[in-house]
């Protein structure tokens, strides 16, 4: 298990696939998640669960239904702008998968709001903390 350790990925647990491949005390939060399409930061391992990070929440899960992807180039909170509409600075809310073009995309909230907007790589330009 430890390869998987640092990666990116995904989890994409249904209801159907069992409760046993969750930590129990992470059942009901990994449930409400809705994880499929969610991209995770696999952080750790722990007593044969995988230990993985979606912003600010840890999950223990078994490395069963685990699928290693590319690592995204922007990572929760970080700030960007919009290159197509610089007035558009906001932070990376959340990150998912898109499965046709097999890359990650972004979501950001700007002035408190999350746009709507599928935002990718190409879209967004990393700002600087001043």
């Amino acid at each position: 298990m430890c390869k998987y350790v640092g990666t990116w990925g995904l989890y994409p647990l249904f209801s159907g696939d069992g409760e046993e491949l969750v930590y129990p005390s992470d059942f009901q939060k990994f449930s409400k998640l809705h994880a499929y399409g969610k991209l995770f930061h696999c952080i750790g391992e722990s007593e044969g669960y995988l230990v993985l990070q979606h912003k600010l929440e840890i999950y223990r899960v078994k490395p069963d239904l685990y699928q290693p992807t590319s690592t995204p180039t922007f990572v929760w909170g970080d700030r960007v702008k919009d290159k197509n509409h610089p007035e558009y600075v906001g932070i990376i809310d959340d990150i998912e998968w898109h499965y046709k073009f097999n890359n990650p995309m972004y979501f950001i909230v700007v002035s408190g709001k999350r746009k709507t907007k599928r935002y990718f790589e190409n879209d967004l330009e990393i700002l600087d903390y001043d």
